[in-house]
Order: C-alpha cells, then structure tokens, then sequence
C-alpha cells in the first residue's frame, strides 16, 4: 500500500523562475523527510509552457495553468494534489527548515484545520534598504493581525487541510487578487477553524522599488469587491483617503522602527501611491478591467 503523503506544497509561478529555484531550495533542506511530501509548482503564464526546471527535485511536479491569475493555478494544483494538508506560499518565498515539521505539530490537533504561518520580510542590503522596503518593512504581511481580527490568512504561507475544500470549494478563480481572503471568509462561515503558528515560518524579500509596490496596489484593487454601480464606487473615494492616506502616515509619524528622515522617504511613498491607487480606482469605477502586471 502506497504511503499516504502528509503534505503538498502548492507553489503558483509567474514568469519569476529564478526566484522560484531559492524557494524550491529551501524545501529540499526541510527537516520533514522528502518522501512525506511533494512540490506541485504551477506554470501560470498562459503563452509561455516552454520552461524545463533546471532545479527539479525527485518530488515536484510543474503544472501548467494557462488561465491567468494565481487562483486558477492553485485551483489545478489542488486538484492534483496527494497529500492530506495543503501547504500554499509563493515564489519567492523561502521557507524556513522546520516549515512543514512544525506545521505537522500543530495539525495533530485534529480541532486545527487551517494554519497561518509567520512571514518575515528580508533585504537585499540590510544597512541600506530602499524607500520601498522601509515601507515593506511597516506595511507587509501583518499575518497574526489578520488571523486574529478577521480569521484570514494570505496564501504566501496558509496551510489547509485539503478536506476543507470540499467543504469550502475552490478558490474564486476570476480574481486576480484576494481570493485568498474571500476564500478563508467562506471557510468561516462553514466553521472551520485558523490558528496563527509564529514558527511556521517562511521570507519574503521587501519588494526594492517603488514600481513593485504599485504593481501589487493596483492588483490588490483589482480584486477588491467593488460597489456595482459607478455612483456606489465614487462613494468610496473618502474611505480611500482614510484607509490609504491618513491611516498609513499617522502609523509611520508615531512608530519607533524609523528614524525622521525614513519617515519623510516613507510617508512620500505613501503619497504617491495613494494617487497611483486614486488613479486605478477611477479606471475601474468607468468601467476598466483589473490588469495583471
């Protein structure tokens, strides 16, 4: 009888192999034994099914998902998958050695049926960080936040039980972000429950320039669930100025984690993303489509 895997790692990739071969790295030095789990990594560029993995463990797999956005490809991995756990990141994370062992730990509470694992966020240079990743460093992955005031965890490190799909369903594969979160909010209202493991660990490097930063806002809006009408989505502009203006640079005057001058680099990043997600929301409220950079 063939040994049941306890985990699949679920991996979706988009046009970032170099990146993908130092995640891929860090799960061949897990401390949970190789043959206890397998790497589903999921192509999505929907042209491009050319790559031949230089890096290819005995235990992964490459999937090809041509239907743009990250949720399609997580949706074909899982249907694929062989392991009782589901264990999502992305890219270009790295998981830490003991990611899956730790994860096993906390999963032999039967009660636990998803996990949200601890995101550390990384720089190229320590000592000399950009604007955008001081702003990373304050703003990116509130993850114990999340969990504990809206029980929802982002897919950068979630870990589910794969029998909670065929509870919750699939992810929503029309959006090109946050079905993440839309997902776990239907996973609650079946009951299932999350819990916030901080040594379930994996990095995310800080994104460098502040071109990554808007690529990600306009993405995240993209996906966000927009009022119907145009009236209805106009409405929204003054929550707009709170959330994305006077929220983030009220934070950044009272933290300790920056010096003045860091301050002022990220308080006009701020600025400028907030008229760069001004300008997307307004596409969007005539009419345009959520783009994928």
């Amino acid at each position: 009888m063939e040994k049941k895997l306890k985990f699949s790692v679920i991996i979706p990739v988009y046009k970032d192999w170099e990146r993908l071969k130092l995640c891929v790295k860090g799960l061949e030095q897990q401390t949970l034994t190789q043959s206890e789990f397998e790497i589903l990594v999921v192509n999505n560029d929907e042209v491009d099914n050319s790559f031949q993995a230089r890096y290819f463990p005995e235990n992964m797999q490459l999937l090809h998902q041509p239907i743009p956005g990250s949720y399609s490809a997580r949706n074909l991995a899982i249907e694929h998958a062989n392991g009782e756990i589901l264990a999502f990141t992305d890219s270009d994370c790295i998981p830490d050695k003991d990611w899956l062992k730790n994860a096993w730990s906390h999963f032999s509470d039967k009660n636990v049926d998803r996990i949200g694992g601890n995101i550390t966020v990384f720089y190229k240079n320590e000592k000399k960080k950009t604007a955008a990743e001081l702003y990373d460093s304050i703003f990116a992955f509130h993850q114990k936040e999340l969990i504990n005031k809206r029980k929802s965890s982002v897919t950068a490190n979630l870990l589910v039980r794969k029998s909670a799909f065929f509870k919750v369903g699939f992810f929503d594969s029309t959006k090109l972000s946050g079905g993440d979160f839309y997902w776990n909010q239907q996973a609650n209202k079946v009951g299932l429950s999350i819990k916030y493991a901080n040594d379930v660990l994996v990095r995310h490097p800080a994104r460098r320039t502040i071109r990554e930063l808007a690529v990600k806002r306009r993405r995240v809006l993209g996906g966000a669930n927009l009022p119907r009408t145009i009236s209805g989505r106009l409405a929204m502009i003054p929550y707009f100025i709170a959330s994305r203006l006077i929220k983030p640079i009220a934070q950044v005057v009272f933290t300790k984690r920056l010096s003045p001058s860091e301050k002022v680099k990220v308080s006009l990043v701020i600025f400028y993303l907030y008229f760069t997600t001004n300008k997307e929301f307004i596409r969007l409220a005539f009419g345009g489509k959520p783009v994928r950079d």
